[in-house]
């Protein structure tokens, strides 16, 4: 009996932060409610409670999302309007100044309220934790970082039930959210089972990949918690009046909203590594996985919602994703899959523009495609099912299509800019050599040359006035040009992290 182990994908992350250097300090109280950045170590932040002016350091974003929110004070609905209409009295904006404000009327909501600008902040998720550092956060050396005492806090989930598990995201700008009790005898169940294939025989099967993965997939018992999380889908997306494409893009953030597992992440990129991939059930029940992991999980939850589905292996990019029946017309592959990516909020069909190790880049310098390129451009399919189609991948390539024509108008009127921005300067050095001349010409008692002067001088005024209201003309279709873009951008974003 022969035996072959197939190892999972990982994720790598990394946060990009901008700051501004400050001067030292002696004491904590300067920089109360401030979020500090190490600029002396590795880019660490802190979270300075004002309540007890202690630093808490934010780690990764779900440690951070739970411990800003962890230090929350509560906040009547009634005073948060105040606030946010700038009505509040000042006494109690002051004291609020810096704290994280918890909405307990309005489902629990939490908001950072930024000392310096005094601007709220949603924190729904460990993205928008992120997001905060990276608009808010100080630069801090640690001669004014190491004097603040440190806080800790307990993170953990508080629930009757240690093993229930919650899962928050935000799709279309709605909160949503999955509840599971989960069952350690389950867990342990599957963490025995055989993550190897076995098989008799001098050869190899031709197909064996494909049973390997079916071997995590076609087992009954875990139908039952896949059938919850289908449910709880359908009711939501029926209470919100989504559409069929829409759920399935709901499905796709719930997946996707899934932590990551670096710890594994790590141990993958050692050298002859034995890991393999997790069955579903323990990648609910530990909630992290890596891309093999989470896709395995959503070929269950597609299959379930009646989709066609099959998983997408990219051998020569070490990566997996998932893709869900298309119309061929608008597929991403002539197969007529659209793609899913799992380790990051993408669009369904959006495919990266490049694998950071084994999962999506996070970089957004370049603009995701529908057409597969690279390392992407044809994937080995297994696991293939036939079921309803996704419909929503046309209204992508409109949204790409115009996107693109959205940069090409912005490229070409900054060029036109940027020449006519010449052609302003040329005109006000012109106007700023013909008024010295006319200076010239009162001071030294030049009559004759100064009236001569005067009305091609006033020509020029005028014309230069014509121009400059031509010139701001183009920087207002230039702006709107942008803020279309910008829209049209954030549009491909539906689904953020909400834990």
């Amino acid at each position: 009996m022969r035996k072959i182990i197939i190892s999972g994908g990982i994720i790598l992350s990394a946060i990009l932060s901008v700051y501004f250097v400050i001067s030292p300090a002696s004491a904590a109280s300067p920089f109360a409610g401030k979020i500090l950045l190490a600029v002396e170590g590795h880019g660490e932040a802190w979270y300075i409670n004002p309540t007890d002016e202690k630093k808490y350091y934010l780690g990764r974003p779900a440690d951070a999302f739970r411990i800003m929110r962890g230090l929350a004070i509560g906040i009547s609905n009634a005073d948060f309007s105040l606030l946010e209409n700038k009505r509040l009295a000042s006494a109690k904006v002051k004291r609020l100044s810096g704290h994280i404000l918890l909405k307990p009327q309005d489902q629990g909501k939490a908001y950072y309220f930024e000392p310096s600008q005094r601007k709220l902040y949603y924190l729904g998720r460990p993205a928008d934790a992120f997001r905060i550092m990276k608009e808010t956060a100080v630069g801090a050396t640690n001669e004014h970082i190491d004097p603040i005492p440190t806080g800790i806090i307990n993170t953990a989930a508080k629930t009757n039930n240690p093993n229930t598990k919650l899962w928050r995201w935000r799709y279309a700008g709605r909160d949503y959210s999955i509840q599971l009790d989960l069952s350690t005898k389950l867990y342990d169940y599957y963490r025995q089972q055989s993550k190897v294939f076995t098989y008799t025989g001098d050869n190899l099967p031709s197909n064996w990949r494909n049973q390997y993965y079916g071997q995590f997939l076609n087992n009954a018992s875990q139908d039952n918690i896949i059938r919850q999380i289908t449910e709880q889908l359908q009711k939501q997306a029926t209470t919100n009046q989504l559409t069929a494409d829409q759920t399935a893009e709901l499905a796709a953030a719930f997946i996707q909203s899934i932590p990551y597992d670096q710890n594994r992440s790590d141990l993958i990129q050692q050298p002859n590594n034995q890991i393999t991939p997790n069955y579903p059930y323990e990648t609910l029940y530990l909630n992290r996985g890596v891309c093999t992991d989470k896709a395995l999980l959503a070929w269950l939850i597609f299959r379930k919602l009646g989709y066609g589905v099959a998983l997408l292996s990219y051998p020569e990019a070490n990566h997996m994703a998932v893709g869900i029946a298309c119309p061929q017309q608008a597929a991403n592959y002539s197969t007529g899959y659209c793609y899913i990516e799992t380790t990051q909020f993408y669009h369904i069909g959006l495919l990266p523009s490049s694998i950071n190790g084994q999962a999506a880049s996070s970089s957004s310098v370049t603009l995701p495609s529908w057409q597969p390129s690279g390392n992407l451009a044809e994937p080995l399919i297994y696991q293939a099912t036939a079921g309803k189609n996704y419909g929503g991948l046309s209204n992508l390539q409109a949204t790409l299509s115009q996107i693109s024509e959205q940069k090409i108008a912005s490229d070409q009127s900054r060029q036109i800019i940027n020449q006519q921005q010449v052609e302003l300067s040329r005109r006000q050095t012109e106007l700023q050599q013909q008024q010295q001349q006319l200076e010239q010409y009162r001071n030294s008692n030049q009559i004759n040359q100064y009236n001569q002067l005067v009305p091609i001088y006033n020509q020029a005024v005028q014309a230069y006035e014509q121009f400059r209201q031509y010139y701001n003309q183009l920087i207002e279709q230039f702006n709107q040009t942008v803020a279309r873009y910008n829209q049209l951008l954030n549009s491909l974003q539906l689904s953020q992290s909400n834990d």
